[in-house]
């Protein structure tokens, strides 16, 4: 298929951007800041973390970072939601050597995922992530079976369980750490695929994903530090090439935001993967860098 053939894509973000984010008890809603829906009850301005014995902790209130994951919880017995929306293309596609190459078409992406967090106990968040996934290609180098050299597909992508439980809480001299567990679940289709759909029907993985890991983050004035280290294992899948048997796999994503104003933050991100058959070395590396400039406040 076209689109399986872009493993190693350069990924060039056009627009992406968060909705309004909604807060409250699990039995009465109510408006909140975007950062509270991510990362806790925070209130609209900055705000005092108050450790016990120890010198309170001085953190502007942002919308958060768009790829890395956060690792602050929500609070106890809060449940927020948030959408966000974004759209990508692909330009060119690197091979091994890292020379870069046609992409065999043009290639955009448009994505809108529903975020729906809970805060259950103290220090743990648990939250459900609902994508929507719409594929174009246009002016393809390999025609389909009538011909086609354009197609698009949509549908629902594969939906993520995620439980997250702060191990360390942050300080004037220490990160907040928090330990998570993921499942991907195979909602998103991936076999008996049209071959006049060019591959965009093809949104899902087709196996289940378990991920383990760490999330950092740490205020260092004037900018926000994020840091996740994730180890990825899918299970095999039968799709319509056959049996599958994808590898492990790490990611390592990094994220910087500098609050400008009240109101306006500029944020830099990488995110990096490597993976193979029985992990012995990185046989496939991508890296993506994202900034943004954004607005955060009402």
């Amino acid at each position: 298929m076209f689109l399986k053939r872009l493993s190693l894509a350069v990924m060039a973000v056009f627009i992406i951007f968060g909705g309004m984010a909604f807060a409250g008890d699990a039995n009465v809603g109510q408006m909140a800041s975007p950062r509270e829906s991510t990362e806790g009850a925070v209130p609209k301005k900055p705000f005092l973390l108050d450790i016990k014995g120890v010198e309170k902790v001085d953190i502007p209130t942002t919308y958060g970072p768009i790829v890395t994951d956060t690792a602050t919880p929500i609070e106890k017995g809060k449940l927020a939601i948030q959408p966000t929306f974004g759209y990508s293309f692909v330009t060119d596609t690197f091979n091994s050597n890292w020379s870069r190459g046609s992409s065999g078409g043009t290639i955009r992406n448009f994505f809108m995922n529903y975020k729906l967090t809970y805060g259950p106990i103290e220090d743990m968040e648990v939250f459900l992530v609902i994508p929507y996934v719409h594929r174009w290609a246009r002016s393809v180098d390999e025609p389909g079976p009538k011909g086609e050299t354009s197609a698009d597909s949509g549908g629902l992508g594969d939906l993520n369980l995620t439980v997250k439980y702060r191990l360390v809480e942050e300080t004037p001299n220490l990160p907040t750490v928090t330990a998570l567990f993921s499942t991907g679940f195979p909602t998103g289709e991936f076999d008996q695929l049209n071959p006049s759909a060019l591959g965009t029907d093809a949104i899902g993985c087709g196996s289940y994903l378990f991920t383990t890991g760490f999330n950092v983050s740490k205020y260092i004035n004037p900018v926000i530090l994020y840091g996740n280290l994730w180890y990825s294992m899918p299970t095999s899948f039968t799709d319509d090439d056959g049996n599958q048997h994808p590898g492990d796999f790490v990611t390592v994503n990094l994220a910087a935001e500098y609050p400008i104003t009240d109101k306006w933050v500029s944020l830099l991100e990488l995110t990096s993967s490597w993976g193979g058959r029985a992990f012995i070395r990185p046989l496939n590396h991508i890296a993506l860098a994202i900034p943004r400039f954004g607005h955060s406040g009402d």
